[in-house]
C-alpha cells in the first residue's frame, strides 16, 4: 500500500492539518499517512480529524519532542 509522509515539524496550526486533509484526499483505501510535528495543538487536531474521518492511528513521541503520528485510511 502507498505510504505519504509530511514533515510538519516548522509548521504551526493549522498548517499541519490542511497538509494532512490535501494527502488524504487522493489516498486510497489502506494507505498511510505519517506525520511528524512539534506542534502539541497539530497533535490534538490531527487525531481528531482521523477519528472524525475514519482513519486508523499511531502516535510516537521522541526524545526531541517531535510526536510521528500513523495514519491509516480504512
Amino acid at each position: 500500500m502507498e505510504t505519504r509522509k509530511i514533515d510538519a515539524v516548522r509548521d504551526i496550526c493549522p498548517i499541519p492539518l490542511l497538509r494532512v486533509q490535501e494527502e488524504a484526499a487522493t489516498l486510497r483505501s489502506g494507505g498511510t499517512i505519517i506525520v511528524d510535528t512539534a506542534e502539541p495543538q497539530a497533535v490534538r487536531n490531527i487525531l481528531e480529524w482521523a477519528r472524525q474521518n475514519s482513519f486508523g492511528t499511531d502516535v510516537v513521541r521522541d526524545e526531541r519532542g517531535i510526536w510521528q503520528l500513523t495514519l491509516m485510511k480504512r
